[in-house]
């Protein structure tokens, strides 16, 4: 057992929209990795991060409000983190299967 946690409605919190994001870094040296991984692990309604294998680097699952909320994210916060390439967005319509986070 890894511990307990409380699950949070994401829309009385207001994070009812469900990003997820693949990114991928211009290379892939100790120094860019860094960066990277200093700058994601305080975004805002980050709910996991994976480095992974494949086309990309890391995978993303992000929480905001809305798309407005999702723009800024997308074009203020992401777009300027040292050392991205370039990221795909997927925004999930509905949920099949989320044991973690959904209530």
């Amino acid at each position: 057992m890894r511990g307990y946690r409380a699950v949070l409605d994401p829309d009385a919190v207001d994070r009812g929209l469900v990003v997820h994001l693949s990114v991928t870094l211009v290379d892939h040296t100790a120094n860019t990795v860094g960066r990277f991984e200093r700058h994601i692990v305080d975004l805002d309604g980050l709910i996991s991060c994976h480095h992974v294998t494949g086309d990309v680097d890391y995978l993303l699952r992000v929480d905001v409000a809305d798309v407005e909320a999702l723009d800024v994210l997308l074009r203020r916060t992401l777009a300027r983190v040292p050392g991205v390439a370039r990221f795909t967005t997927m925004v999930a319509t509905s949920a099949l299967v989320d044991r973690f986070t959904r209530v």
